[in-house]
């Protein structure tokens, strides 16, 4: 009998191995090629946006690996923020899509690995902010939970809850109300 229940659990530990390593290749594997290009593209957008005072900050920026368009590869979903405009305390949250480029169609050229299909500004200091854990994805929808700011509220906490989605399209990225 115990070698029975052994031989049990031995082939629930391979299936439950193989899952998690099938599911995690599929969700979360990229590789660091694709992680440092979506970063670099972000510090490129950082400089574009900021006015030669403001800066982004690596560590406040989140990134998702995801399918959103028709490609065998993950997409990258981003948030940044820039912070310091103007020489002041503001910041703006920025919210970019990259497609994922197909890596076979130009076997003798170097091709970046994304490309940019919006970018919106999505929230920022006195008006709201994302709760990028709230993130859900949906086909070619986000839905983030946040807080927006009330008159009476400090200048650290907004107060007001509220819930937000945005379409993706290879045209860009739309608010939904």
């Amino acid at each position: 009998m115990p070698l029975k229940i052994l031989k049990k659990l031995m082939e629930m530990r391979f299936f439950l191995f193989t899952f998690l390593i099938t599911f995690s290749s599929c969700v979360f594997a990229q590789t660091k090629e694709d992680i440092t290009e979506v970063q670099l593209r972000i510090k490129q957008l950082e400089s574009l946006y900021s006015d030669g005072v403001a800066v982004g900050y690596p560590e406040f920026r989140q990134i998702q690996f995801t399918h959103l368009f028709e490609s065998k590869n993950a997409d990258a979903i981003a948030i940044f923020s820039i912070e310091g405009l103007h020489g002041g305390n503001g910041s703006s949250l920025y919210l970019a899509i990259f497609a994922s480029v197909e890596r076979g169609s130009w076997p003798k050229r170097k091709l970046n690995r994304y490309r940019l299909i919006g970018i919106k500004r999505v929230g920022g200091k006195w008006w709201r902010t994302l709760d990028w854990k709230s993130l859900r994805v949906e086909k070619s929808r986000l839905h983030f939970n946040g807080k927006r700011w009330l008159d009476t509220d400090g200048g650290c906490c907004p107060s007001q809850e509220f819930t937000t989605s945005f379409e993706i399209t290879e045209n860009g990225i739309r608010e939904e109300q």
